[in-house]
């Protein structure tokens, strides 16, 4: 675990890995370094409530695993939900395993719908299927529905997935969502409302009604929903 005075002597953002297997933490701290992002790791919630309440900087991001001793992710968010400091703080339940799948890769494009956090959780979700035969690309510029709806055509893209960190409000995903199934009725959408239980809205239906497959509210579980689709034909690419 990083040195709590110096969590973010760069002024990158900050995102906290909250998880008790020292691998998995360690491997995830590596990746964010790489693509920009200044780390901090606890072992448990109560460790990581111990650090927060040292820090002179908040992180911008919780990356939660919800499985461990002392204070699980569960507990975690029943003790943030009482603290107005950290409601402000998006936390995104995290959990790795490996998964067997066939070698063609299936064509996955991830839209971040509201910028670095919503970014930032479909890197670790790419970083997740990193062992499957699935190539995620991901998406951080600011798109017009058609625009997208163009880009998941040219792509040839099987898999659209939306990542829209609750407590955003769902209106604008819901939007993406009806164009791109009315658009291209053959492509599954999966919307991430990646958050514990406990920070989960009540949005699901409306984003299912408006065209989405699945609904989400852990990377794990879309990890497990894009290895089931490794088996689909492939959508061609436009000549």
């Amino acid at each position: 675990m990083r040195g709590a005075d110096s969590m973010n002597p760069d002024r990158r953002p900050l995102v906290m890995v909250i998880d008790d297997d020292a691998d998995i933490r360690s491997a995830i701290e590596e990746l964010l370094d790489g693509e920009g992002f200044a780390t901090v790791g606890a072992t448990d919630g109560q460790a990581a409530l111990n650090l927060i309440a040292d820090m002179r900087d908040r992180p911008a991001l919780i990356l939660l695993d919800l499985m461990m001793p002392i204070l699980d992710g569960w507990t975690f968010c029943k003790v943030r939900q009482g603290v107005s400091t950290l409601m402000e703080i998006p936390v995104v339940a995290i959990s790795a395993g490996p998964m067997e799948g066939p070698r063609e890769p299936l064509r996955v494009l991830g839209y971040a719908i509201n910028g670095v956090s919503d970014e930032l959780a479909l890197e670790i979700l790419a970083h997740l299927v990193n062992d499957m035969p699935i190539a995620l690309q991901v998406v951080s510029d600011r798109m017009h529905a058609s625009e997208v709806v163009s880009l998941a055509r040219t792509q040839g893209v099987s898999v659209v997935c939306f990542a829209d960190l609750p407590p955003s409000p769902s209106s604008k995903t819901r939007y993406l969502v009806k164009r791109l199934h009315a658009a291209l009725p053959e492509v599954r959408i999966v919307v991430g409302r990646w958050a514990p239980p406990l920070l989960a809205d009540e949005s699901s239906q409306a984003l299912r009604d408006a065209g989405a497959s699945l609904v989400t509210s852990t990377l794990v579980e879309t990890r497990t929903y894009l290895g089931g689709l490794v088996e689909i034909p492939r959508l061609p690419v436009p000549e």
